[in-house]
């Protein structure tokens, strides 16, 4: 029976994922990129090389809606660690770098939704700047035509390591001919 209820949630996550595809592909639908209520993502404008961090997605639902899909691609390389929470509940995986939410109820308009994942930087990661892509798609009326709705607030960056001077090789050698010079001149002006 457990077994079942897996291959039917997979059937559906995957049906789901194929006509929202074959929609975006072929253009079907509207596509906005601000909107009342549109997802914006909350995280840290600055992150280190190591850090884990929380991303926090919210969103209004602007119209009433069927089906409901939420994609968001952190930068290549970057480790999804958890899913740590989504309010109201959904199904939710992490394959090929993608966080996905996805909530197969009707919601009404004005519903607010809410999840948050981890999201680990690599140790080598460079300095600079960094970004997440990702969107929100939602099922409305009949026929079923999808919305679609970028993610707010892409970028992130990370702090350049604290420089610490040194000096080469030559520059001590230099410097210690210099100070040797300086010495000498010193003392042959006091004889």
């Amino acid at each position: 029976m457990k077994e079942m209820k897996e291959i039917k949630r997979k059937k559906i996550a995957l049906t789901a994922a194929v006509v929202v595809s074959c929609l975006i592909i072929c253009g079907i639908g509207s596509s906005s990129t601000v909107g009342v209520g549109g997802p914006e993502r909350d995280m840290p404008s600055e992150v280190e090389p190591g850090e884990c961090f929380n991303v926090t997605i919210n969103f209004t639902l602007p119209q009433d809606s069927s089906m409901i899909f939420l994609y968001d691609k952190p930068p290549s390389g970057w480790d999804i660690t958890s899913i740590v929470s989504s309010e109201p509940p959904a199904n939710f995986s992490s394959a090929d770098e993608i966080v996905t939410y996805i909530w197969n109820v009707t919601y009404p308009a004005g519903t607010d939704f809410s999840v948050i994942y981890t999201v680990c930087v690599p140790e080598d990661a460079a300095p600079g700047g960094y970004r997440f892509v990702g969107n929100m798609t939602y099922i409305t009326g009949y026929p079923p035509l999808p919305d679609i709705v970028a993610i707010r607030n892409n970028h992130t960056s990370i702090r350049a390591p604290a420089a610490v001077p040194t000096i080469s090789p030559i520059g001590i050698v230099v410097m210690l001919l210099l100070l040797t010079a300086v010495a000498i001149s010193g003392i042959r002006k006091r004889l």
